[in-house]
């Protein structure tokens, strides 16, 4: 069972109209990585030292990256200079199957309540999910097909479960957002026990509370720049027995000002409790480490990527994402982090390397092979897969970037260039799951065709 799922705010004109069309499945967080690692989410460019470091090792990356420079069998297409020297593994050899299912996802009785469905392995089944009139009422309404803040969403981790539901008034709506008068949303954040097979137990309502700020998405690239925007529930994340999310705090010269807290799932006590400067975008929490990205509640050229720790709870900059901002037709995406443990993977920067850190040390480790431009696209806490490219036309966070080639690394393996899989446009995702690597292409066409590969992990490191 995976140990946490992370919602990812990251809303493409295909993704929104997917959402639209899968209305009648379900809706849910996607299954990250296994106990005790991190998991992937976004993130930016130049890393800025901070007062307040975690240690003194600098934060600027290696020169080289790791490196494994065993000799390489020949490919079934010319490597670039950055991969020549690598070995390759054929994953195209490997059954394409179906998709993993997520452990727990959120869909639609036949009456139109909200079940909560899961799917472990080892437990399988549905429960109701305990909503008021006014939540069923606003995830109901049409534009909740194609808004992702209307519908409720599910995080979880070994022993507990949390689902975030949410109701909001009707005010002046498009096909695709609101154009004015945003009304103010309540949300509530529920919590269930997971038995040893995952099967969840009764749900309580562990916070509420009510939000009023029109925020617009970053990467909500659909009319970013005519006023796209949505007054947004709680990020959410759980861990080892704690939680934590985001509350609204505007201060005088801070509109968009916001309050962590992480609590105590047993008790209700409050653990940490600190303001940052702007919105809360993101966050993750694997531990007692928290990690979260900021923005000032408009599309932006400038997001924060911050630390917090046990031993030094105090807002910590890791570096400053410098993106290319609202310039109006302008698609991009905010680059992946993922937190596992004690390491934190994030892609860097448009020029497209990703980095490890390690939190205790502060030590960064550059991941991707010099040369090319990287997506991070998924991190268990020792091994990472990106999606590269030689393109210097591309940027690593373009919306349409299309990875010319996949790069699996771990620690114990070091590099190989995944080949076998096919060309053509479209999306792709990655997903390390049950000891394998899930990658899955869409095709940019309708009906959006997905094919799916899966190598198991102890292939890759050539087990």
């Amino acid at each position: 069972m995976a140990s946490r799922a992370v919602v990812r705010r990251q809303f493409s004109v295909v993704l929104l109209w997917a959402v639209a069309l899968a209305l009648i499945g379900c809706s849910s967080a996607a299954p990250t990585s296994s106990p005790g690692e991190p998991s992937a989410a976004p993130t930016r460019s130049a890393v800025v030292p901070s007062a307040s470091a975690v240690a003194t090792a600098s934060l600027v990356p290696a020169e080289t990256p790791l490196d494994s420079t065993s000799p390489s069998p020949a490919a079934t297409a010319p490597l670039p200079p950055a991969l020549a020297s690598l070995k390759t593994v054929d994953i195209g050899r490997f059954a394409k199957t179906a998709a993993p299912s997520a452990a727990y996802s959120i869909g639609l009785s036949k009456g139109g309540a909200p079940m909560l469905r899961y799917e472990t392995g080892r437990a399988n089944g549905s429960i109701p999910i305990p909503v008021t009139k006014a939540e069923v009422a606003y995830f109901s309404q049409a534009i909740s097909q194609i808004d992702p803040a209307r519908y409720p969403y599910a995080v979880w981790d070994e022993t507990e479960i949390a689902v975030v539901v949410s109701s909001q008034g009707i005010g002046p709506e498009t096909a695709i957002c609101y154009d004015s008068g945003i009304p103010p949303l309540s949300w509530r954040i529920l919590v269930a026990p997971l038995d040893t097979n995952g099967k969840p137990g009764a749900f309580a309502q562990f916070a509420n509370g009510r939000h009023v700020l029109s925020v617009q998405i970053p990467n909500f690239e659909v009319g970013a720049s005519a006023g796209c925007e949505a007054v947004w529930p709680p990020s959410v994340a759980l861990s080892n027995g704690l939680i934590a999310y985001n509350v609204e705090r505007p201060a005088a010269g801070h509109p968009f000002g916001s309050e962590i807290l992480v609590r105590s799932l047993a008790d209700g006590s409050t653990v940490r409790d600190f303001s940052t400067p702007e919105y809360v975008y993101s966050l993750e929490l694997s531990g007692t480490n928290l990690t979260w990205i900021e923005f000032p509640g408009v599309t932006t050229s400038v997001l924060p990527l911050r630390l917090s720790t046990a031993d030094h709870p105090g807002a910590q900059d890791l570096l400053v994402y410098k993106t290319p901002g609202d310039s109006g037709d302008v698609e991009w995406n905010v680059p992946p982090y993922i937190l596992v443990g004690n390491v934190l993977a994030w892609q860097a920067s448009s020029a497209g390397k990703v980095w490890e850190r390690d939190i205790p040390t502060g030590k960064i480790h550059q991941i991707s092979p010099n040369g090319l431009l990287c997506q991070l696209g998924d991190f268990d806490g020792n091994d990472i897969v990106m999606g590269c490219s030689s393109d210097p036309s591309l940027t690593a966070w373009d919306v349409s970037f299309l990875p010319g080639w996949f790069v699996f690394w771990s620690r114990t393996g070091g590099y190989r260039v995944l080949t076998g899989m096919p060309d053509g446009s479209g999306s792709w995702s990655a997903a390390f799951a049950n000891g394998s690597l899930w990658l899955s292409f869409t095709s940019d066409q309708y009906p959006y065709e997905t094919a799916v590969w899966t190598a198991p992990v102890g292939t890759l490191k050539g087990n």
